[in-house]
């Protein structure tokens, strides 16, 4: 389903009575995903001679959850110091440096071969990720540029933008500061940083959904392409218990679902 507009309102979703549901009516709150035998698609790769295997599995996978689906995590964040990033539109690589063997390149749900169309190897290659790279690190990014999606940042050659550093021997990632630095200690680019919301600006931020759509909202710096979002983490790395995971969530600028979406 995409986002419209309907008789003035926003509609992002579709309300069925419980009826739908086979048998006998589950207890509130049953994820009845299974019953309806819904399942989140994933797309495979478009050509499998692409695939020199899976996702390498120290590494977790990038997949953000948008605030609507975990407003708890407001009340998480609240009391915490964070940071917003912009959220790129281009297409997710990961590169992973095992303390054993070469560099693995990955798009969002696969290892890649060198041979493959995916941008994440040519990325490799200008960054010598192979050897910048640490043993035991994996970095996620967007790689972003002309011929991906539809060059929304205007740039005039593809480039990797890094938002997430994962040591795999401790099996944690880098918090705000330490990412930052490991990013300019190997000559690696990251995503756009719009606010550090620290301090008092923090005691007095208004953590409603509301305000986060509001900031959601714009433009790509230098161009009149609408952003495709934000993503927003603690400065210091945490767990969300209702995420079940890391602290981190995405907002998704609604002008952009209306317009913009594919």
């Amino acid at each position: 389903m995409k986002t419209a507009r309907l008789r003035g309102v926003l509609s992002q979703g579709l309300a069925l009575p419980v009826s739908i549901l086979p048998g006998a009516l589950p207890p509130h709150g049953t994820d009845v995903r299974d019953l309806l035998g819904v399942v989140k698609y994933e797309p495979v790769a478009a050509d499998s001679r692409e695939v020199s295997g899976p996702f390498p599995g120290q590494v977790p996978r990038t997949d953000e959850l948008r605030l609507q689906s975990a407003l708890g995590v407001l009340d998480e964040l609240r009391g915490h110091d964070f940071y917003v990033t912009t959220k790129l539109d281009g297409t997710s690589a990961t590169f992973f440096r095992p303390l054993e063997g070469g560099l693995v390149a990955c798009s969002r749900n696969w290892a890649l071969t060198r041979e493959a169309s995916h941008p994440a190897w040519r990325m490799a290659e200008r960054y010598a990720l192979d050897t910048v790279l640490p043993a035991g690190f994996a970095v996620h990014g967007e790689v972003c540029g002309p011929g991906i999606q539809k060059n929304r940042l205007g740039l005039t050659e593809a480039d990797l933008f890094i938002f997430s550093v994962h040591d795999t021997r401790t099996g944690h990632y880098l918090g705000h500061a330490e990412l930052i630095a490991f990013c300019a200690e190997h000559g690696l680019r990251t995503v756009p940083v719009e606010h550090v919301v620290t301090g008092e600006a923090e005691r007095t931020f208004d953590h409603s959904l509301e305000h986060y759509l509001k900031l959601a909202q714009g433009f790509y710096t230098g161009t009149r392409n609408r952003k495709e979002g934000i993503v927003v983490r603690p400065l210091a790395e945490r767990h969300s218990p209702t995420l079940g995971g890391r602290l981190s969530f995405k907002i998704i600028n609604n002008d952009f679902l209306l317009k913009d979406e594919d």
